[in-house]
This record gives structure tokens, sequence and C-alpha cells, in this order.
């Protein structure tokens, strides 16, 4: 495991560290009270030498990636005063919550003097997405969901946040693209005033997932080398890493609710040690699958019902596993039946938060029935949802009729309760309104075989699509005449190849 210098240094006599110290230039003595990044970071978290382009590091959760981005990105808008630099995440809000505002984001590093006015207010403007630094150096946020906003702008340098999760990651580095016109952009010749090694640089703090972004089909790129994923282009530096180089840092809690429950798994390896996977065997879902019918918004889908499904938690707190917390609509008919995952709210946390977030979601999406596994502890459901309920209407916060409360009682096993799931992503007919990353990781990690307890998003997830087939004959007949005539065709007999059940029962 690598070290920081600082952590070398603490290994040393007083008198090792007191020569040290007294060698370092003066302006580097002065940061030393707030433990400078050239001090506290390790090794693989230093800007790499060479003519790179892009500084792509991939590695797991809790390894450092976005505080090692956001301290590079400071790094240069320091060294080139008037810099204009691109910050690109999934979605605007990731952004502004993750990139700037965020524990590691841009404001925990930069010092108030640095800041446009000494003030975060007088240099952050959270609507638009702009920072300003004193020195003349302007940030701004862009959203892969938008990628054309960044055709016009230029810029001298560039962040970008998890892009294999951008919304058109599926994309890879083809034209018009994210990538593409980020990498188009960064084309902002040096002031005057620059040193010569100035050259424009992105640095990408990715978690491993496999798509065409990251690593298209080696046969593919031999014929189209323009279309190379980010691990396969001459002009990308690769950091790899995992969560184990950075375990020492880690809070306690955090090792006990997310590290220790994914060790030896599929899920971990990738999500821990970083591992770029392949489609996994024995996984019932494909990224590929998932990518290929994925969609960004439901501008054009006139959904007949939404439902909001929760797989509860053995237990509350740290050391458990989350609440899984899912929203998901149904369009079409029963013999062209089309389910949209629309939102996860899942928490790790009390059973309290985790019916607040629910009812919050329910009345958010308008959903006709809240629906919870019974089995595994969700008996505590009924009653902490109604006083939970009672006690937001008491305050004020909705003024709304308790919601539609309906139990699933497990009478299979959890692949064979999947496995029908999993085969709508195959049949085209289940897809992500924009990336769910944890969602997603659990549904193309999980092998049945391997680790018969499936997560707890995946649940949630088997649970709402369950409800919503069981409830399709109703949906056909409920839809409007204006959303048939939209359809262009006449109502007819329900009919489907699909199972009659999906291994689940509705408690009645």
């Amino acid at each position: 495991m690598s070290l920081s210098l600082f952590q070398r240094l603490a290994e040393e006599s007083p008198e090792q560290q007191a020569a040290f110290l007294h060698r370092l230039p003066i302006e580097m003595q002065a940061e030393l009270p707030t433990l400078p990044w050239w001090l506290m970071s390790r090794p693989e978290q230093q800007e790499p030498a060479g003519g790179w382009r892009f500084w792509l590091i991939m590695a797991g959760r809790g390894f450092g990636k976005t505080r090692t981005g956001a301290e590079s990105i400071v790094k240069w808008a320091r060294r080139y005063p008037g810099a204009r630099i691109a910050l690109v995440a999934i979605t605007f809000g990731d952004g502004r919550d993750t990139m700037v505002e965020g524990e590691a984001g841009l404001l925990s590093v930069l010092r108030p003097s640095e800041l446009r006015g000494g003030r975060v207010e007088s240099a952050w403007n959270r609507s638009l997405g702009e920072l300003f630094m004193a020195n003349g150096t302007h940030f701004k946020i862009y959203s892969s969901e938008k990628p054309r906003q960044l055709r016009g702008p230029q810029f001298h340098f560039a962040w970008g946040d998890e892009p294999s999760y951008w919304a058109d990651v599926g994309r890879g580095t083809a034209k018009d693209s994210t990538f593409s016109n980020l990498n188009f952009a960064m084309r902002l010749p040096p002031r005057r005033d620059w040193d010569n090694a100035f050259r424009p640089r992105a640095v990408l703090t990715c978690t491993p997932r496999r798509v065409p972004l990251l690593k298209m089909p080696d046969d593919m790129v031999a014929e189209q080398p323009h279309l190379a994923g980010l691990t396969q282009r001459p002009d990308v530096v690769m950091t790899r890493g995992s969560t184990m180089d950075n375990l020492h840092n880690l809070d306690a809690d955090y090792k006990a609710a997310v590290v220790t429950p994914m060790i030896g798994t599929t899920l971990g390896r990738q999500e821990l040690g970083g591992e770029l996977l392949e489609d996994v065997e024995g996984a019932l879902w494909q990224q590929s699958v998932i990518d290929r019918d994925r969609v960004v918004s439901l501008d054009a889908v006139d959904l007949h019902r939404s439902v909001v499904a929760m797989d509860p938690s053995g237990g509350a707190g740290i050391g458990h596993d989350e609440h899984g917390i899912i929203g998901m609509g149904y369009a079409g008919h029963r013999r062209d039946p089309q389910f949209y995952v629309t939102h996860d709210r899942s928490l790790n946390g009390t059973p309290t938060q985790a019916a607040r977030a629910a009812i919050s979601l329910y009345y958010e999406i308008g959903a006709t029935a809240l629906v919870y596994e019974k089995n595994q502890g969700g008996e505590w459901i009924p009653t902490v949802i109604e006083s939970t309920w009672q006690n937001m209407r008491a305050e004020g916060e909705i003024d709304e009729p308790m919601p539609n409360l309906q139990p699933v009682v497990a009478s299979k096993g959890k692949k064979i309760r999947a496995e029908p799931v999993a085969a709508l992503s195959m049949q085209k007919r289940l897809h992500m309104v924009g990336p769910f990353p944890v969602l997603e990781a659990q549904l193309t990690t999980w092998v049945p075989d391997e680790t018969p307890d499936s997560p707890d998003r995946l649940d949630a997830l088997v649970w709402a699509a369950t409800y919503l087939w069981e409830q399709g004959p109703g949906i056909a007949q409920v839809a409007s005449a204006a959303a048939r005539e939209r359809r262009g065709r006449r109502p007819g007999q329900p009919s489907s190849r699909l199972p009659s059940t999906f291994g689940a029962r509705v408690a009645r």
C-alpha cells in the first residue's frame, strides 16, 4: 500500500522530521498548518508526467477520486490565472452538489482568499453553476444530459466526474457526444503571461464500468481508431486504484456499511477493486443492454401508472443494508408492456428516514401504490409509514391522503423472482430514465449462484415491476381515449407471452 509524504514523514524520528521541514521553501512551510495536498496525497493521486491530454483516474469507492480531481484542477487554476475551466458531470445537480459544494469539492479545496471577493457568496453562483477565483479563473458546470452545450464554449482545462455514467455513455467518443464536444472545446491558447509548460488538459475521475466510452471492442477500434474508448486512446494516461489504497483514511462506519459487505463479491471487484469487468458471467443483467434501452426523459412517454417500491433493511442505520426505494412507471398495454425506472431514493438510515423518503417520492410522482416486501423485516412498514405520514401532515409538509400500501409476499427464491424482470431488459421493455449508478452496478454484478442474497435496490426494482405487471390488465383499460389516438391503434384484448406471475404474489 502506497503512503503519502505525510504518512512516511510520521514514521521518521523528530530530528529527521525537523530537518525535512527546515529544508522546505518558505512558501511551502506557510501551508503546513492546513496539511497541503502535496504533503497528504498518495503517489497515485499526484499528477503524472508526460504529454497526455486526459488523465483518467479509474478506481473504486473511497479511493479519493473526487478530492484528487478537485485538487488537480485547482492546481492548474492557481498556476494559470484567468483560465477557463469546464466542470462536466452526469447532471447539473451532480456538478453543483459534488464537484463544487461536496465534502471534497472545489469549495473545500480553495481558500477564502482565493475566491472572488474573498467569500463564497461573491464567488459562487449556484443557480448558473459558475465559480470565480480572485485571479480571474472561471469554472462552469456542464451536464452530460445536454452535450451540445459544450459545442460553443472554449476552455483551457476541464474536470469530468463519473464519465462512465454520463447520459450518452453508450455513444462512446463518437461525434457530438459529451466527450467529443468537450475534447473539441479544450482549444483555448495560453495567455502571454503563462509559462511554456501550458497545454490543454483534463482530469477524469471515474468508477469503472464496461461501457463504450471506456472501452470499445478491439476489432471495431482496429477498423475505426477514432472510436477508441478512453482506456484505448494514446492521449490518455490512466491511474488505477482500489478502496484499499485509502482504507486507513476511511471512516469506520463507512467501512462497516459499504466496504465489508462487498469484500469477496463480484460487485466488490468493480466498486472496491476498481476492476473494469467484462459482462459478469452468471449476472442476470448486462450493462450494454441497460445502456441500449436507456432514455433521457419521459417527454415522449405516456405513463399510465407509477408506483414506489420499498425493500426494507433488516435493521436500521450503519452496518445494515440500505432500504431500497425505487420509483417505476408503466406504459404501453398488456401486449407491449414498457417499464420505466424513474427514481432511486435508496438510503442507509432509520425506518423513519426511509418512510419519509418513500412517502415524499410517492407524492412526487403521483404513485398509485407504495409496494413493500412483507417477509424480511417489513412488518414495521405500515406502522412507520402511517406515523410518519401523520407527522408530515402535522408539520405542514404534505396535505395528501395516506399512501395506498400494497404488501408483496415472496413465495419463491430471489433468483426465480428476478429472472422474469431481467427478461424485460432482454425484450427491450425495461428502461432507465437517466443513469442510476449504484442500482445498475447491483443489477450487472449480482450473481445469484455466488451471492444468494440479492441487493436492496435490485429487490425494490423487482417488487415494482412485479406489482405493475400484475396490475397490467387494468392499466390498458384506464388509458385515455386521447392517449389511444396518439398511439395510433385501437384498444384490444390484452395478451402477452410473458409469464403470468413474477414469482411473488400481491397480498390481498
